[in-house]
C-alpha cells in the first residue's frame, strides 16, 4: 500500500473515530442543552425524597431537579447534612400531593429525569416561576450544574443575606462555586 493510502485510511479512522466519540459524548449532552429536546408536562407529586428529587405518578422514574443541590438526607448518608431536612420539608410543603409542571431536559446517568418544576399554573419560560429558583433564593439549595444567571443571582443573593445552607452556624459546603 503506497504512503498516500496509508494516509486516506488513517484520516478516514481518524475522523471516524472523532464522529463516534462526539456521537457518544455530545448526545446526552446535548438531550439535556438544546431546546428541542424540552418536554413540558403537568403532573401529580407523590413523594419527595430530600430537596432535590422527586418521584411524580407519570413518570416511572425519579425526578432529580435541575439547576440545584440540596444537602443530603439519610439513607444516602448516614448523618444529615446541614440544612437537608428544612429544604426537603420546604419542598413537600409546597408540592406533595399537588400537581406541577415538568419542564423535563433528558436524564442522567441513573436514568433520573432532569427537570426543572414548576406551580401547575405557571409560566415555564420564566425561570423565577419554578421551584428550583426558589429554593436558591430562600436558602435551601445551591446552584448546582448551571450557568443559568438568574439562579446564580439568587444563590448570590441568600449567600450575602446568609440565609439556610449560608447562615453563620451552618457546615454545609457548596458543590460548585458561583
Amino acid at each position: 500500500m503506497s504512503i498516500k493510502k496509508l494516509l486516506v485510511v488513517l484520516i478516514i479512522v481518524a475522523v471516524l473515530g472523532v464522529c463516534l466519540f462526539l456521537a457518544a459524548n455530545y448526545l446526552d449532552l446535548n438531550q439535556i442543552f438544546e431546546e428541542k429536546n424540552i418536554e413540558i408536562m403537568t403532573d401529580y407529586v407523590i413523594s419527595v425524597h430530600d430537596g432535590d428529587t422527586i418521584r411524580t405518578q407519570n413518570l416511572s422514574e425519579s425526578i432529580r431537579v435541575l439547576h440545584i443541590d440540596t444537602p443530603e438526607i439519610p439513607p444516602r448518608v448516614k448523618k444529615v447534612d446541614f440544612g437537608g431536612y428544612e429544604a426537603r420539608d420546604f419542598l413537600k410543603q409546597e408540592i406533595l400531593n399537588k400537581n406541577i409542571k415538568l419542564k423535563c431536559k433528558g436524564t442522567d446517568k441513573y436514568n433520573r429525569n432532569l427537570c426543572e418544576i414548576y406551580p401547575a399554573d405557571a409560566d415555564t419560560d420564566n425561570i423565577k416561576n419554578s421551584y428550583d429558583y426558589q429554593m436558591v433564593l430562600k436558602g435551601f439549595a445551591c446552584p448546582f450544574m448551571t450557568d443559568n444567571p438568574e439562579i446564580l443571582n439568587a444563590g448570590r443573593e441568600a449567600r450575602n443575606k446568609k440565609l439556610g445552607i449560608y447562615s453563620e452556624n451552618s457546615t454545609y459546603k457548596c458543590r460548585d462555586e458561583f
